[in-house]
C-alpha cells in the first residue's frame, strides 16, 4: 500500500501539464503590488495639488510642476 501511494505521487509530478507556483514569482508580485500601490498615492497626491492649484500664483502648469517638482520626480 505504501508503494501504490509513493507510486502515485511520481506520476504526479511528471505530468507535464500541471501547474506548480514558483515562490520567487510570488515575492516579486508582492514588490510589484507595494510599488503600484505607492505610485497610485503619488499621482493622487500630485493631482490634488494640481486641482489646488492657486492660479493667482502659478498660471501655467509649467509653474506649478516646478514649485512640485520633489512630488513630481518620486512619480
Amino acid at each position: 500500500m505504501i508503494d501504490n501511494h509513493t507510486f502515485c505521487d511520481i506520476h504526479q509530478l511528471r505530468d507535464p501539464v500541471r501547474e506548480v507556483p514558483n515562490p520567487a514569482r510570488a515575492q516579486v508580485d508582492a514588490q510589484l503590488s507595494k510599488a503600484k500601490a505607492r505610485l497610485e498615492c503619488l499621482q493622487a497626491q500630485y493631482g490634488l495639488q494640481a486641482l489646488a492649484n492657486d492660479e493667482q500664483t502659478r498660471r501655467t502648469m509649467r509653474g506649478f510642476k516646478i514649485a512640485h517638482g520633489k512630488l513630481g520626480r518620486q512619480i
